[in-house]
């Protein structure tokens, strides 16, 4: 973590002062018989503890910014310290009282500039316009005694905390995409025993977690606005930027039966519960409503299903005239279990699971050739697209219908 550390302390601490502590902490082995030696040592010392367990904390994985908590109180201080000892030290080299009167309030000027250059541009600015009434607002969604479990892509924002500090609701951020699905699922279906409430908030949807036996009901959206800092080359916040955080709200409402065996690609909430990777957004189809919605894929995407005895597709790989048909490959693991060709129209495939014995999740993905509509010149969507995948059905071992 030592280029995400140098990033956040230079957030709050300009270069110049970071370079005085590192040469005051330097000059600490120089120190030997005066009265100030036993306590500068136990302050760089204790400077230097709480900066590793930043650094390396087996229980914080993943970015994390609320680490930071043992900066802002402990390191940023003694840093600033250290920094106004290793100035004061080399003024008390001018021989010159005039002079050095002259050059400490010169210096000290300075260094308080240089602590207040991260504030200067956005002093003034209400970074936190009406947020918290805003998130006062997402609050009142949850009822009494609900645990929210937060995507990790509202981890930069204030909303977990808030919720979690100011409105009394268990906010719980999940700080990697895909989490342990097994510890996950098994804690969600102990909240359920006790007949708490459990919801999903996500952003821009970057969480998923395999759950079959679990269901998602989209409950109600949200938007926060908030400014954030600017960031810059150098580290130093330029602006307050306004910033529209998008919030979707899912509740787990109940374990599924084992006969659900399909999965629509276009519901985000079944999306979240799959695993969905190398996959656009939901679209619905304009072309035929009927057909319901779908979701291209790039050229390799990738879900898991809930273990059976086979899988059928409902694709559709429509092409620009004059350019080639889409071309697809399907894996089963790591075994090649069909090719096609895909026209406009819906075409079901069927893909019989290989005989390994191994009755877990299915592991599917979908390889393909893709276009980009921008670089064909028919508008201006950058997006390398593959084929459409709308549906994706599960047959269990004792056979049944396919919906």
């Amino acid at each position: 973590r030592l280029d995400e550390t140098i990033v956040w302390l230079s957030w709050y601490v300009s270069w110049p002062v970071l370079g005085l502590t590192g040469l005051g902490l330097t000059g600490l082995v120089r120190v030997r018989r005066t009265d100030a030696a036993p306590g500068l040592a136990f302050v760089g010392l204790l400077l230097g503890v709480v900066s590793l367990q930043y650094l390396y904390d087996p229980l914080e994985t993943g970015v994390q910014i609320g680490s930071m908590r043992r900066y802002v109180p402990v390191v940023l201080p003694l840093t600033m310290l250290f920094g106004a000892l290793t100035v004061v030290t080399l003024l008390a080299r001018v021989a010159s009282a005039r002079y050095r009167v002259g050059l400490t309030v010169i210096t000290g000027a300075l260094l308080v500039w240089l602590v207040a250059r991260p504030s200067l541009a956005v002093v003034g600015q209400p970074l936190w316009d009406e947020a918290l009434a805003q998130t006062a607002r997402v609050a009142r969604l949850f009822p009494d005694h609900a645990v929210v479990l937060m995507s990790p892509d509202l981890a930069s924002t204030h909303i977990p905390t808030s919720l979690a500090y100011l409105h009394d609701v268990d906010a719980i951020l999940v700080q990697e995409r895909n989490p342990d699905d097994q510890v996950l699922r098994y804690i969600i279906r102990d909240w359920l025993a006790r007949d708490r409430a459990v919801f999903v908030v996500v952003g821009s949807r970057d969480v998923s977690f395999f759950a079959p036996d679990l269901a998602l009901e989209a409950v109600g959206s949200a938007h926060i606005d908030l400014r954030l800092l600017e960031r810059t080359r150098t580290r130093v916040p330029q602006a307050g930027v306004p910033t529209s955080i998008p919030l979707q709200l899912f509740q787990v409402t109940q374990t599924a039966e084992r006969d659900r065996t399909v999965v629509d690609v276009g519901t985000p909430a079944d999306d979240l519960l799959h695993d969905l990777q190398g996959f656009h957004g939901p679209e619905r189809d304009r072309e035929d409503p009927a057909r319901g919605t779908f979701r291209w894929t790039g050229p390799q995407a990738s879900l898991t299903l809930p273990g059976g005895q086979a899988v059928t597709l409902v694709v559709a790989g429509p092409r620009p005239p004059g350019t080639p048909p889409a071309e697809i490959s399907v894996w089963i693991g790591e075994r090649l279990v069909a090719e096609r060709v895909l026209g406009e129209t819906l075409q079901t495939i069927r893909l019989d699971r290989p005989e390994t014995g191994d009755p877990g999740p299915i592991d599917l993905t979908i390889q393909s050739t893709v276009f980009q509509p921008r670089s064909l010149g028919l508008s201006s969507d950058p997006r390398d697209l593959g084929v459409r995948l709308y549906r994706a059905a599960v047959h269990l071992p004792r056979e049944r219908p396919v919906p």
